[in-house]
């Protein structure tokens, strides 16, 4: 990595704090600065960012295209673990997309590749964006089984970040597959975990996961303060579909307790 300017490292500390459009801002500067020397790799490694962080701020078309032009960058490159990280990368923005298909396929190539480089990360990556993807199509038996193996892997690595996030993927598959004490369970984990990590983005995931947990056992009090937990945090990251998400959960549950004008403007 080209350590002239500093735009990138600048772009990443910004990442870390969730401060996603302070840190697209400084990721396109250096793309353009690798861009007019001629620095492939440092073109390359701000392609990937700048789809993880778009997509992390919700906007996946955009990190669609980033991720694209990553992947075909990397193959040129010969760099099979960045080709691996577009890939998967793309696989999520597809899945968000509604594009669940392409998105398996993506991830599942993705993974094999993980696999020739024995990436034990990378592999417990792509199975966690493999679960999320069944959960979408609608298999949450899946869903649950490779979240389960990705936390297995990811606590054997000690990666307290994906065993965070796999609490939150087997809180939420739990959740559609009518465990709802589970599903309670694994977010409240998520959510220590999350808290001692510093962690907004996950906080935020873990609350509105925590409100849809009360929610589903009819604890309505407290499916709301978790849910205003997560507003908040949203609006200051900035992530627009999550929370959109958290809003419609919040209509959902003043519909729950017969509170219709509530419901409506919060879904308007």
């Amino acid at each position: 990595m080209t350590n002239d300017p500093d735009y990138f490292e600048q772009a990443e500390t910004k990442r870390k704090a969730t401060e996603y459009i302070s840190a697209i801002e400084l990721y396109k500067k250096a793309l353009k600065v690798y861009k007019k020397k001629a620095d492939l790799q440092g073109v390359l490694d701000c392609l990937i960012a700048l789809g993880d962080t778009l997509r992390a701020k919700g906007d996946f078309a955009k990190a669609r295209a980033y991720y694209e032009e990553g992947q075909e960058l990397a193959e040129l490159l010969d760099d099979k673990t960045s080709a691996a990280d577009a890939e998967v990368g793309l696989g999520l923005s597809l899945r968000a997309l509604g594009l669940w298909k392409d998105a398996l396929n993506k991830i599942s190539s993705a993974s094999r590749l993980y696999r020739s480089l024995h990436d034990e990360k990378g592999i417990a990556f792509a199975l966690w964006a493999r679960a999320g993807t069944y959960r979408i199509k609608g298999d949450p038996v899946k869903a649950v089984d490779d979240y389960q193996r990705a936390y297995d892997i990811f606590k054997t690595l000690r990666d307290r970040s994906g065993i965070a996030y796999s609490y939150c993927g087997l809180g939420g598959s739990s959740r559609v597959a009518c465990r709802f004490k589970d599903s309670e369970k694994y977010y409240k984990r998520a959510n220590s975990m999350f808290e001692k990590l510093g962690d907004r983005f996950g906080l935020a995931y873990s609350y509105c996961g925590l409100g849809n947990a009360s929610r589903m056992k009819e604890d309505y009090k407290n499916a709301l303060v978790h849910f205003k937990k997560a507003e908040k945090l949203y609006r200051k990251i900035g992530d627009r579909v999550s929370y959109a998400y958290t809003l419609w959960s919040v209509g959902t549950t003043y519909k729950m307790l017969g509170k219709y004008k509530e419901a409506v403007e919060r879904v308007l």
